[in-house]
């Protein structure tokens, strides 16, 4: 029997969910209401292979850049027509954005505050930055911080079936406060900023604690108390 298969269909049946999708429906609407209405370039910050959340508003990609530090997302990348390689610690480009995206990035970064800083000089005034990553203090994201590498190395290949751990996760600037102190020193204001937590995706080959956790998630999207240590959040920023 296929664990993961089975954990994910029980997922289905019982919330009418797909798991790989729940978090992106509830953080999609927020998108669209920022994003869809912007009358120029636009940058997606760690692009990827792709970026499901701008795949699914219909932007002109001919003002849509991608930015990437790995160069394979020159072939893997159908969707960014402008790709460009490069350290988001050091970028520097020529063209000013109105927009920037940031999908599960933002974790990885050693430095974020050089990052917003980068993304500030890249943006328009009025511009604006939506980040979704995910929150410093989920317990996922405790458990890989206090974890060896050795042991995240390990836990990749058995729960995600990839032979390491693809890059560090470091979770700076990924809660609120830590973010709106930040955001204020580099003269951003926030817009918005609310959190989700999703199915325990890691947990699918275990269906135990796959449902236990599944359980426990609508109580802890349902009350604002829990806001900050729910899986993943999104964050809007305006430049001042």
């Amino acid at each position: 029997m296929d664990l993961r298969k089975f954990s994910h269909s029980w997922f289905r049946k019982f919330y009418n969910e797909n798991v790989y999708t729940y978090v992106e429906k509830r953080f999609l609407p927020i998108v669209i209401e920022y994003l869809a209405h912007i009358n120029g370039y636009i940058l997606d910050a760690g692009c990827g292979a792709g970026n499901s959340y701008l795949e699914r508003i219909y932007i002109d990609r001919s003002r849509l850049f991608g930015l990437d530090i790995d160069p394979s997302v020159r072939t893997r990348n159908k969707f960014c027509r402008n790709l460009i390689i490069e350290d988001l610690h050091h970028f520097k480009i020529e063209a000013k954005f109105k927009a920037i995206i940031s999908v599960y990035t933002w974790e990885h970064l050693l430095s974020p505050s050089i990052v917003l800083r980068n993304l500030y000089n890249s943006l328009y005034n009025e511009g604006i930055i939506i980040i979704i990553a995910s929150q410093r203090w989920h317990y996922i994201s405790i458990i890989e911080r206090i974890l060896p590498l050795s042991i995240k190395n390990l836990a990749w290949r058995l729960f995600k079936g990839r032979s390491n751990m693809p890059y560090s996760t470091f979770f700076y600037l990924c809660s609120k406060k830590e973010l709106l102190l930040e955001a204020y020193r580099q003269r951003f204001e926030l817009l918005h900023f609310s959190s989700v937590e999703g199915p325990p995706i890691w947990f699918a080959k275990i269906p135990p604690l796959f449902i236990m956790a599944a359980l426990i998630m609508p109580i802890l999207n349902r009350y604002r108390i829990f806001e900050g240590i729910r899986g993943s959040f999104i964050a809007i920023l305006r430049k001042k």
